[in-house]
Order: C-alpha cells, then sequence, then structure tokens
C-alpha cells in the first residue's frame, strides 16, 4: 500500500485482574482484546503487539478506598490470535481476490483522477489476504491486459508481496488525460470507478490539446459585430473589421466559422447572462433585471447603469458644488464584472448571479479557480491562467480589464485605508468576490474597544499579555478576542501556547 497505508493485528491475550478490597484479594481470570495497528513497513509481531497492549492497559485505577490493579500474564508467541486487517477501500486504495476486466476501470480512473492503489489477492469483504495462486502469471496478466486496454499508456508499476502472495499495482495520475478504458473514460467517485461525464472529458480534451473553450466553433446561427466593431473602433482604432479582422482577433477560426468568443461579442447570441437582483439584509427580494441574449459588453454596461442606480450619490462640496461619490468603488465592480465575465466557464447553462445588500455587492460566477492555481497564489502571487484567453486578450486590449495577473490588486487598490476589504470566496463550481459599502466601521463594545487600546505600543500581544494588562477573566477575553478576529479586527499568529495575536493595518484608527 501506499506511504499513508496501515495495517491492523487484532490480539487477544488471557490475563488476570487482581481485585483488592478491605485487605481481601482475589484473582480473576479474563480477555482482554485490542487492535493494534502501526504504519506499513513496520514488523509486527506477537512480542511487538503484546508490547502495545501492555503499554495501553498497565495502569492503576484510583477511586476512593478501592485500587483495581491489572496485571496482565504475557504468554508465548504462538498462544496470540492475530489477523491482518487492510484499510477499507477508498478513493485511493481498492482490492480483488483475482484478476477480472473490471480493474481497467480503476486504472483508467486513478490515471483520470489522482494516484491510486489496487492489491490482488486481498479480499474486498473482509479485507483480509486471502492470496494467489500463482502471482507471477497475475502480474503477467494484469500487464498484458493494462497495455492491450488503457489508452493513451498510463503510468503504472507493479510488484510482488513474496510473504503473503498479493500483487500491488500502482497507478500514477497522467498528464495525458483523458484516459480510456475501452471507448469510456472513468473517475473516480469515492471508492468506486464510474464513467466521466461529457462536459468534464471535453474540457479534459481541450487541456490535452492546449486549447480554450471559447475558441471552439460557436453554434450555427447568424452573427453581427456592430457593437463590438465600434468599441473596437474607440478603444484602439480599428477602421474595419472584415473577416480578416475578425480571424486576426479570435472571432473567427482559420476556416471562417464564428468562434465561442465571437459569438459572445456578437450583438446577439443564445448563451447565459446575468442575475441583477436587490435585497435587504434579511434575503427579501427588492428590484430584479435578467440581462442575456447580447454581446458580453453590453451586458458589462447593463450591470454598471444598474449598480450606479443604487450606490450612486451626489453630494455638495464646500464650495457649494455637486459631486458624485458612489458607496462602493466603481471601478472595483466594473473590473469584478469584467472578470466574471471573461473568466466563468461557459459550457455551464448558469448566469452570473450580482446580488445587491445595503452594505455590500457579491458577485458569484460559474466556475471555480483555474486547474494549476491555488487561492493563495490567486490572491497574494498575482497569478493568473485565463480559462478564456481569446476573451481576455480581447478584454485586455479594449482596457476593459487590468493586465491579467492585475485585476485583484486593482480591486484591493481601490478600497486602500478602509476597514472592511473585499473578499473571495472559492468553491471547485463557482467563485464570488464581496465588495463592501465604503467607510464601515464596526460596531465595538467597551470591553473590544479596551482589548483594542492595549495594541498601542506593541505589535503582538498573547492572551496572557492582554489579560493582565486588561484585568478580564480568561472566559471573557476569549469571547472578546473570538469577535475582534471574525470581525477581522484583529489577526492571529502562531498557534497553541505561542498563539499571539496583531491588529489589522485597516483597523489602526479603531484604537
Amino acid at each position: 500500500m501506499n506511504g499513508g497505508a496501515k495495517q491492523m493485528l487484532r490480539v487477544s491475550v488471557v490475563g488476570w485482574s487482581m481485585s483488592c478490597r478491605g485487605g481481601s484479594c482475589r484473582p480473576k481470570r479474563c480477555l482482554m482484546t485490542l487492535d493494534v495497528v502501526e504504519r506499513t513497513g513496520h514488523s509486527l509481531n506477537g512480542w511487538s503487539a503484546v508490547s502495545v497492549l501492555v503499554e495501553n492497559i498497565f495502569c492503576f485505577l484510583f477511586c476512593g478506598r478501592k485500587v483495581i490493579l491489572l496485571v496482565i500474564l504475557l504468554f508465548l508467541h504462538d498462544n496470540l490470535d492475530m489477523t491482518k486487517i487492510y484499510p477499507r477501500e477508498s478513493a485511493e486504495i481498492e482490492y480483488k481476490r483475482s484478476v477480472t476486466g473490471s480493474f481497467l476501470k480503476t486504472v483508467s480512473a486513478f490515471s483520470n483522477t489522482g494516484d491510486g492503489v489496487i492489491l490482488f489477492g486481498i479480499d474486498d469483504k473482509t479485507r483480509e489476504s486471502c492470496g494467489l495462486p500463482d502471482p507471477e502469471e497475475t502480474y503477467r496478466q494484469i500487464k498484458n491486459k493494462i497495455n492491450g486496454s488503457i489508452h493513451p499508456e498510463p503510468v503504472y508499476s507493479l510488484s510482488i508481496n513474496d510473504e503473503d502472495h498479493t500483487v500491488k499495482l500502482e497507478v500514477r495520475e497522467g498528464d495525458s488525460k483523458p484516459y480510456y478504458y475501452g471507448q469510456t473514460a472513468y473517475i473516480r467517485k469515492g471508492s468506486s470507478s464510474v464513467p466521466m461525464s461529457s462536459l468534464l472529458l471535453e474540457r479534459l480534451i481541450l487541456k490535452r490539446d492546449r486549447r480554450s473553450f471559447d475558441d471552439l466553433p460557436a453554434p450555427e446561427g447568424s452573427y453581427s459585430f456592430s457593437g463590438f466593431e465600434e468599441e473596437a473602433r474607440n478603444r484602439f482604432g480599428l477602421e474595419q473589421l472584415g473577416t480578416d479582422a475578425q480571424k486576426s482577433l479570435g472571432l473567427r477560426d482559420l476556416n471562417g466559422q464564428v468562434t465561442v468568443a465571437g459569438a459572445l461579442l456578437a450583438d446577439k447570441n443564445t448563451f447565459p447572462g446575468m442575475d441583477l437582483v436587490v435585497l435587504d439584509n434579511d434575503d427579501l427580494y427588492g428590484e430584479r433585471e435578467k440581462v442575456d441574449g447580447i454581446s458580453i459588453l453590453q451586458q458589462l454596461e447593463s450591470a454598471v447603469a444598474f449598480f450606479r442606480r443604487y450606490y450612486r450619490r451626489e453630494a455638495v462640496t464646500g464650495n457649494l458644488q455637486r459631486e458624485e461619490i458612489f458607496l462602493i468603488p466603481e471601478s472595483a465592480f466594473r473590473e469584478a464584472v469584467s472578470n466574471a465575465l471573461v473568466h466563468r466557464t461557459w459550457d455551464t447553462p448558469s448566469n452570473i448571479v450580482i446580488r445587491m445588500f445595503p452594505d455590500r455587492i457579491e458577485i458569484q460566477s460559474p466556475g471555480g479557480l483555474p486547474d494549476g492555481i491555488s487561492e493563495y497564489e490567486y490572491l497574494h502571487k498575482d497569478l493568473s491562467v485565463p480559462r478564456n484567453v481569446t476573451l481576455a486578450t480581447l478584454f485586455l486590449r479594449l482596457g476593459l480589464i487590468e493586465k491579467l495577473y492585475m485585476g485583484v490588486r486593482r480591486i484591493l487598490r481601490s478600497y486602500q485605508g478602509q476597514y472592511r476589504q473585499p473578499d473571495f470566496d472559492f468553491t471547485p463550481n463557482s467563485m464570488t468576490v464581496i465588495l463592501p459599502v465604503l467607510n464601515q466601521k464596526p460596531s465595538l463594545s467597551l470591553s473590544e474597544v479596551e482589548v483594542i487600546r492595549q495594541f498601542q505600543d506593541m505589535e503582538t500581544l498573547s492572551r496572557a499579555e492582554l489579560s493582565t494588562s486588561t484585568g478580564f477573566s480568561r472566559s471573557k477575553l476569549g469571547l472578546i478576542l473570538k469577535k475582534l478576529v471574525e470581525n477581522k479586527v484583529l489577526a492571529v499568529e502562531g498557534g497553541g501556547r505561542s498563539t499571539r495575536y496583531r491588529l489589522n493595518p485597516n483597523a489602526e484608527n479603531l484604537k
């Protein structure tokens, strides 16, 4: 099994318990059983198992005047009842009593999903070794079946365990996905291998061929580009959007067929759009608007116009001039919506959803982070992996988004010095950008303010130091610190006894 696999020995030992009460002691025969678990690769014999048993059981129990002394009498190795039990089947491990064609589905699934192990000669119900009559012949059968049935060729290794007459097949996740068994590609779902969905299959093929979905041919239809042509003329001086220009910009492929990117930028199309909805903080609906069937450039402008109706205000300055102000930075909203349009998954029929609350806006787009990029890299390392390369390039040329790796920085820059900062929420199938209203400050109790004041001259403080300086009890201080951390007033550094608290830079003016 893998490095993380374990083996278990069920050990039964006969012992005696000695009950002593009032000066009188009576022995009593009993049977002790313990499941001993150790990492694979360590020798588990009878004596090592018993040593673990004794270490776990040999103790004194004091209760009033009663003293029960448990004494374990060790017997010879041959008197121990030992059974090797393997872990349960999982997403990474599977058992087979013998070689059948079904194991090839699992080879395909491991190659497409992640590293895994198949052990031959193990009963999948009892998880005990039943052995193989001829491990070497089984070894050859497995190799021949894989080489003749799985394509492209998977990455795997085989080994024989001479002690229990089993064969281990280790399959590595491949770089040439999808891997097929016959005409079907499989993935791992729990401890089962199931056929891959057509959507995932198409995405893997595009990734293998280094193509993006927006490069594919669009559904048949009549497409016009008057809106895009005007935008391109104003933004980067395009004189005429003829067929050759459309090909060079990626609106059409080399065969002259309109691409998905072209359809999305056309005046009309059949792709998903946006849902814009106004809510109060109790999730009660107000105005709603659905925007679809039009160019994503028009969708963007419709969203900005909707945004302005609720988050734009007019203020009178000191010289009695009217000034336009926004409760949420328009530049941040425009960047977030543009990124949602450019980086969403267009092969799913879901709309972008923009929820507008009194204290924030949530922009949720279909599709999580692209493969090959982590949340930390996306938020802090200016790393961008465009999902729709043609759309990203065109939006960049039109000046609608920052450089491909600068969008998050532009959003954060518009909140510089603010207590409440934008937040980003990721799931495997969606991404949500949360833009708070400007100039919001938390409602703090006097006790919370007292804790914040302790950071006047100190960068970091421990809980013990805060308890001493404030005089608050441990339980009261714990509740205060929890709330301040949740409200992002304080940040936590370290862990355990080394935990220290630091005032967030955006909360400096709360001292």
